[in-house]
């Protein structure tokens, strides 16, 4: 028998997926194309402003309580014009492939693209160091769509409510286009 923490959870599972255009998830893989190169190109040219936007991308070294190497990758999108931060982006190396811990963009500045930008930003850092593949454990409906407008995405249901992703990416995509960083 469910108790009412359950059914407030499938609840609020069916409403993410209702609200975000996100198909029910039952088991296997879903699956969305990757985007052609005229539709990033495309994508970009909408964020505008790329002469006051810069990023930080800085590898902070660390251990957990036991020894355990927990050291990741942060990477701060940055407002010049007005001295804010945008959001951040913090992620691990592991083998081939990028494991994203978080990503967020600030309230004033959501669904104007730079979700996207950081991860074009990632994608690019990615095609540098030889890494084929970005993982999510956890991934959130606007997460969602914006990296459905950047890369292919898989994405599984794990758990009762949890969604994981992953994406290609393509050696053969130009993700340029974005700001430099500022040392």
């Amino acid at each position: 028998m469910r108790n009412k923490d359950q059914i407030l959870l499938e609840s609020l599972y069916e409403r993410i997926l209702e609200n975000s255009s996100i198909p029910r998830i039952d088991g296997d893989f879903e699956e969305y194309k990757s985007p052609t190169q005229k539709d990033l190109d495309a994508s970009y040219i909408k964020i505008g402003g790329e002469d006051d936007i810069y990023y930080d991308l800085n590898y902070l070294e660390d251990e957990d309580y036991d020894g355990t190497d927990i050291s990741f990758y942060e990477l701060k999108l940055k407002d010049g014009k007005n001295k804010k931060n945008i959001g951040y982006l913090t992620f691990k190396i592991d083998d081939d492939k990028i494991v994203i811990n978080q990503i967020l963009v600030f309230d004033e500045y959501r669904n104007k693209g730079y979700g996207q930008l950081m991860y074009r930003l990632l994608a690019k850092f990615g095609q540098k160091n030889g890494k084929s593949k970005i993982y999510t454990d956890t991934i959130t409906p606007s997460a969602i769509n914006a990296r459905k407008k950047v890369f292919n995405l898989k994405m599984k249901k794990f758990g009762e409510h949890g969604l994981k992703a992953e994406s290609d990416i393509d050696k053969n995509v130009n993700y340029s286009g974005f700001p430099t960083p500022r040392l």
